[in-house]
């Protein structure tokens, strides 16, 4: 597996082709992949990004990009390069891939939308930076920045 940086728009379009009810709506994004063997098998944008929160997307063709290495970079980027507090998932009520995908990350479910989607609802799911310690080296941390 490699990492897949500056493509934000080619990554972008991936993720939207494979999640029906996204939209290339934001103007200011920055887009991460996953490839193997020079294909793209996992897209991330991290997206509306406000007062110390900022969004994630995500879709993936295969489990395999899920490595201990590919989680430290999705969290070193909004936690540590960013700055954020907290990282906010939303996903439909549907997707139990992704809803178990985030719990194992992590994420915590905070929340419903009640009819958000055409046919479902939408769950909020957050992820804090004290949550995401397992994923980020301590070298990375800043000692009481993280905290």
């Amino acid at each position: 597996m490699e990492l897949l940086y500056g493509q934000d728009k080619a990554v972008a379009e991936w993720v939207f082709q494979r999640i029906p009810y996204l939209t290339n709506i934001w103007t200011n994004y920055v887009a991460i992949g996953v490839l193997d063997n020079g294909s793209l098998v996992a897209g991330f944008i991290y997206h509306d990004y406000f007062e110390g929160n900022i969004q994630f997307s995500m879709a993936s063709s295969t489990p395999r990009w899920c490595t201990r290495k590919t989680l430290r970079v999705l969290f070193a980027y909004p936690f540590i390069q960013c700055g954020v507090r907290r990282v906010s998932f939303l996903t439909a009520k549907k997707n139990y891939k992704a809803r178990k995908a985030l719990a194992s990350m992590g994420f915590k479910l905070e929340g419903k939308l009640r009819n958000y989607y055409y046919d479902d609802d939408c769950l909020i799911y957050g992820l804090l930076r004290k949550e995401a310690d397992e994923w980020i080296p301590q070298r990375l941390r800043g000692g009481d920045e993280w905290a």
